[in-house]
């Protein structure tokens, strides 16, 4: 949501859907926005107008259930499929984001254990660094929503041409 909030597009909520060329498509599903993590939301200030921190406050402090994302992001249309240029591996929190480059191979090995319809063991390793050899590839530490989405976005502004290591 913060990144949505940042101007990036929403693909979808925690889970992708990367097809054999490596394109990612929208898995727009219904979303649980906990209070606890509405709350952490709106706790940044936003420059500027912020109609989902409107929808946000707009549900009071308990849980909001069974959102959709054209509910939560206003009139949120599926983008189209797009190659897959960047994967941020959360490795903790801090009071400040961080991020840092990994490789490929480092970013497989975090990511085998979530990734699902990529084969089994050593095919399932061997196509998730095939996959991101092509793609900058980041540990990120979480700092706040909207500091995070800002970093996301730096790195996703700054990183156009640069790629992950496949060693």
């Amino acid at each position: 949501i913060a990144c949505a909030r940042a101007g990036l597009r929403l693909y979808g909520d925690e889970r992708c859907v990367i097809d054999t060329r490596s394109l990612v498509h929208p898995f727009a599903r219904s979303i649980n926005v906990r209070a606890a993590g509405r709350r952490l939301l709106l706790r940044d200030a936003i420059a500027g107008p912020d109609p989902i921190g409107e929808r946000l406050r707009a549900h009071g402090d308990d849980d909001w259930n069974d959102v959709r994302l054209g509910e939560l992001l206003g009139g949120w249309i599926a983008p189209p499929p797009e190659p897959l240029r960047a994967v941020f591996l959360i490795s903790g929190t801090a009071r400040e984001p961080g991020l840092e480059s990994t490789t490929a191979s480092r970013a497989a090995k975090a990511a085998t254990r979530w990734a699902q319809g990529a084969g089994r063991g050593i095919d399932k390793v061997a196509r998730l660094v095939d996959l991101f050899s092509g793609t900058a590839c980041y540990r990120l530490e979480l700092g706040t929503p909207d500091a995070s989405a800002r970093a996301i976005a730096a790195a996703l502004g700054s990183q156009r041409g640069q790629l992950c290591q496949s060693a």
